[in-house]
């Protein structure tokens, strides 16, 4: 008994079965009979039904070129090979160009338009609003100018981030897995730890968010709070206030004096005293330290400079401080183009009421851009504070505000804290940031709030004891503790990176805690004792 031939039909384009000469006369389509042709299907349907000369027409064309071949498989069925014909065969034999390059590469999508083989190619895939983006090919250039995109290397190619210092991947939710991440000059690349885990990354191009696990050296104080500097003990010191760091120089900020040491010799740059009473307030942007008298000084009135490059000294405004009231600056802040002051008017009356006043400056001709008045708060209520996006956030007691106005009641009271995206960081109010009603959160807690609303989000149980500093650097929160312990926490999320101890001879002295960041370096005060970790 004969086995029975099976005829198969070829399904074209349109939906449409063909079972003969004349059917696929009729619905023809290139792109369907050149994968027909490809793959032996075309001879064998022509085979079975005895199509003989069609068969032999096809044989004869085996060896041709390729862009002649659509031509000719026309030419077998007596079709006109028209311009639009040309442009789908185009098409085709660039799709299938492509899916021969990605034989043997698992994980392919199922739109292969979605695969960028060229610069110009993922320019034009972005352009179409794409979130999902294949790269196959050697190199790649991408911008974070273009956010919410996922980039998936098929075969681990090179890509190079385009940004002005600093790539901002988290902040944009710009993805990557399974590529070559690298940089034509140097740059800070802010993203996730499993983003880092899922790509390659050259360090000598790119700068990963650091955690300063590394201790270079430490300055230590002596028991009155000095330093051995210059191979002398330097005298008594207040408890300090305020460090800063810029490249080998660290600024020590106290009430009666600040002193710029060289941290990688030990030895005193520059030291600046005030004469009689009140306190020096001190401010630090990039490589410019500024800084005023309170009440007397070299001019108490004027606003003075000095270049930590260079160390010169200037005055870069006359009269800076108004001498017509009781005042006390408690604060001095410089960001960019801006100084942001905050001063304190004691009135000395019954309830010991304060006013404050809340000043904003254009760093280069100090016209007052913004101005507010905070009345009627009494002294012990200590103020903390944060400069985010040119906004200037406060907490005094339980009552939080927004550039000087109200915003909302907090369930208790707050201190240090910092605001990431649309949320604040925020640190019990202990030693000294609040004396009445409840506390928001417990020693060595770390609580999120919704900026918006100053509803909890989340606790976290961060340290053993008191947290002194709270500061966020690179999408990192750093929190320094009494425990002798800097926890860095992944943000937003809050989730622990990494801990890093002081180490032992540096965890004794006088009460005083800082920290300031300079690149790849990070300075610490911890009981007065100065260490740089990179």
């Amino acid at each position: 008994m004969l086995k029975r031939s099976i005829k198969y039909p070829l399904l074209m384009k349109d939906g449409e079965k063909v079972r003969s000469i004349e059917e696929l006369r009729k619905h023809f389509d290139i792109e369907s009979i050149l994968d027909y042709y490809f793959d032996g299907r075309l001879s064998t349907w022509l085979d079975q039904r005895s199509y003989h000369e069609e068969v032999g027409l096809l044989r004869d064309i085996k060896d041709c070129e390729f862009l002649q071949l659509p031509r000719k498989l026309t030419d077998v069925f007596k079709v006109e090979f028209t311009d639009h014909m040309r442009t789908l065969v185009q098409e085709y034999f660039f799709q299938k160009n492509k899916r021969e390059q990605l034989k043997g590469y698992d994980h392919l999508p199922n739109n292969l338009d979605l695969i960028a083989f060229s610069q110009e190619e993922l320019q034009q895939i972005l352009q179409s609003g794409e979130k999902v983006v294949y790269l196959f090919g050697d190199q790649f250039e991408v911008s974070d100018d273009i956010e919410n995109v996922k980039y998936i290397g098929i075969n681990q190619p090179a890509v190079s981030l385009r940004a002005n210092g600093k790539f901002e991947a988290r902040k944009k939710n710009i993805a990557f897995k399974n590529i070559n991440l690298t940089s034509k000059e140097k740059v800070l690349l802010l993203m996730d730890q499993q983003g880092v885990k899922d790509n390659t990354i050259n360090e000598e191009k790119i700068v990963k968010r650091s955690h300063f696990t590394n201790f270079v050296h430490g300055i230590k104080s002596n028991a009155n709070g000095g330093y051995q500097l210059n191979g002398i003990a330097e005298g008594y010191f207040h408890p300090l206030n305020k460090i800063y760091l810029y490249k080998d120089v660290v600024v020590l900020s106290e009430r009666d004096r600040m002193l710029l040491i060289n941290h990688q010799t030990g030895k005193s740059v520059q030291e600046i005293k005030r004469q009689y009473s009140g306190a020096i307030i001190s401010c630090k942007f990039g490589n410019r330290l500024n800084y005023h008298f309170e009440y007397s000084g070299k001019k108490a009135d004027d606003l003075y400079e000095i270049n930590l490059e260079t160390f010169s000294e200037r005055v870069i405004k006359k009269d800076f401080v108004n001498r017509q009231v009781t005042t006390n600056t408690t604060i001095l802040e410089r960001i960019g183009d801006c100084f942001y002051q905050w001063v304190l008017y004691d009135t000395y009356v019954s309830g010991s009421v304060t006013y404050f006043d809340f000043y904003k400056y254009d760093s280069n001709t100090f016209r007052v851009s913004d101005a507010h008045s905070y009345k009627e708060y009494r002294t012990e209520h200590k103020v903390t504070y944060f400069i985010h996006h040119d906004q200037f956030y406060s907490s005094v007691f339980d009552q939080f505000y927004i550039n000087g106005k109200k915003a909302f009641k907090l369930e208790g009271s707050l201190g240090l804290f910092v605001i990431h995206e649309n949320s604040i960081f925020g640190a019990p109010a202990k030693d000294g940031y609040a004396f009445f009603g409840n506390q928001l959160i417990e020693t060595g807690e770390i609580v999120i709030l919704e900026l918006g609303t100053g509803k909890v989000k989340k606790k976290v149980q961060a340290h053993n004891s008191e947290i002194k500093v709270i500061k966020a650097f690179n999408d990192n929160l750093y929190t320094l503790s009494e425990d002798g312990t800097i926890k860095v926490w992944d943000l937003p999320n809050l989730d622990l990176i990494h801990t890093i101890k002081i180490p032992p001879g540096y965890r004794d002295g006088r009460p005083s805690f800082g920290i300031d960041f300079d690149n790849d370096k990070m300075a610490v005060l911890y009981k007065s004792n100065v260490l740089i970790f990179e």
